[in-house]
């Protein structure tokens, strides 16, 4: 069976539910997105089960379109991901990107041609005043 791609127009509890684990604390920000039509929702079938898929196009000034892979979930990602490459391509996008904290991550990565290219660092900031 070949995945069959299922648009979501907006965005749904059972996302919610089946996403928490990849929305790494921005499933409001990402919900957003999808409701504002920022970025696109999808549930794939799969052979291996649903797969689901959030990402957005972003449109920089200075450089082509580049596909940004805000989450996907799921056992049959490694039908999907062939597929969304293969369509990114053909829409003449610069490139795919993502970024996440999560396990495994970095063996997604190398599993499809990713490479690294930035470190992120973050610094949590309280309420009050920051001291050097």
């Amino acid at each position: 069976m070949a995945p069959v791609p299922h648009k979501l127009p907006a965005w749904t509890d059972a996302a919610a539910h089946a996403l928490r684990d990849a929305l790494d604390g921005d499933a409001a920000e990402l919900a957003r997105q999808v409701d504002a039509g920022i970025a696109e929702l999808y549930r794939w079938d799969t052979a291996a089960g649903p797969c689901w898929l959030l990402h957005r196009v972003d449109h920089l000034a200075d450089q082509r379109p580049e596909l940004v892979l805000c989450c996907i979930q799921g056992r049959g990602a490694g039908e999907v991901m062939p597929l969304v490459l293969d369509a990114a391509a053909r829409q003449g996008l610069a490139g795919v990107r993502f970024q996440s904290a999560r396990r495994g991550a970095a063996r997604f990565a190398r599993r499809w041609g990713f490479a690294p290219v930035a470190t992120l660092f973050y610094r949590a900031l309280g309420g009050g005043h920051v001291v050097q």
